[in-house]
């Protein structure tokens, strides 16, 4: 049970890290909308944002249920957490993206 319950509170502690992180990801290409005023733009992208991370929740909601591992796999459990913040990363920046396009954006070269 103590194994469980250390098991979820790491995982929701990464899952917030990972949030944090995959944040600063989302801004890497500026967007531009071709017919509303350009101060539109920041409550559009504030919203997407927002819409992105609940996407990046949601995903990491999935694996949760997994039993946690032993202490022999210790190596392997760090390298399945990397992987998983780098996949709920690129979750986060497809969600992103997609909701800016919906939004009628374009991305545009820096």
């Amino acid at each position: 049970m103590r194994r469980t319950a250390t098991a979820v509170t790491l995982t929701l502690l990464g899952v917030l890290a990972i949030g944090g992180c995959a944040q600063k990801r989302v801004s890497a290409v500026n967007w531009q909308h071709p017919t509303l005023p350009q101060e539109a733009w920041a409550q559009d992208r504030g919203e997407c944002r927002r819409y992105a991370r609940r996407e990046m929740e949601r995903e990491a909601g999935l694996p949760a249920n997994a039993p946690a591992g032993d202490n022999l796999s210790g190596g392997l459990n760090s390298y399945n957490q990397r992987m998983s913040s780098y996949e709920l990363g690129r979750v986060q920046q497809r969600a992103f993206d997609s909701c800016m396009r919906r939004l009628g954006y374009v991305p545009i070269s820096k």
